[in-house]
């Protein structure tokens, strides 16, 4: 969104903006959006425009995409997690059971080793996945754009009075 405010540079300066407009502006005069995404700053010879681009469809598909992946490989981690937890459990020695190691043991203890394995893994590339959908978030923001209006002015005498001509260019 883009705000534009036409105003000479001496009802805009030290009153904050115009009287009885709703625009708001900053502290040298400057309109600004709503949102804050466009200011335009108005001088004698000028009009300067900058306005901040909203993010494209597909940029937000695949950060979603990526943010995404990553939260469903960090649950399946938890999942490994919370599995090899259970299993370890069963196989502990914390209490004296009394009992003998048997193959049965054994084959529980290297299924929740491999569990806390593949859990540790999950976890890993789920924050990769993670960091890396926060990093291309900041890194592919748009920049801001900038537009220069030059108007130009002219006036011509005529027989009985005189023509006066405005233009501007981009």
């Amino acid at each position: 969104m883009i705000a534009l405010v036409i105003a000479p540079a001496s009802a805009a300066a030290g009153s904050g903006g115009m009287a009885g407009n709703a625009t708001p502006t900053d502290e040298l005069g400057n309109a600004k959006s709503d949102d804050g995404t466009a200011t335009v700053q108005v001088n004698s010879t000028q009009i300067v425009i900058k306005s901040t681009p909203d993010r494209t469809p597909k940029n937000i598909a695949i950060l979603a995409g990526v943010a995404g992946a990553g939260a469903l490989v960090g649950g399946l981690g938890l999942y490994y997690h919370l599995d090899a937890r259970d299993l370890s459990g069963k196989v502990s020695t914390a209490d004296f059971t009394n009992r003998p190691w048997t193959p049965t043991l054994q084959a529980a203890y290297d299924k929740a080793n491999h569990e806390a394995t593949y859990a540790t893994v999950a976890y890993s590339i789920g924050g990769a996945l993670l960091v890396g959908a926060a990093v291309a978030l900041i890194v592919t923001a748009p920049s801001e754009e900038t537009t220069i209006i030059h108007p130009h002015v002219g006036a011509a005498p005529t027989r009985g009075g005189a023509a006066v001509s405005a233009a501007w260019s981009f």
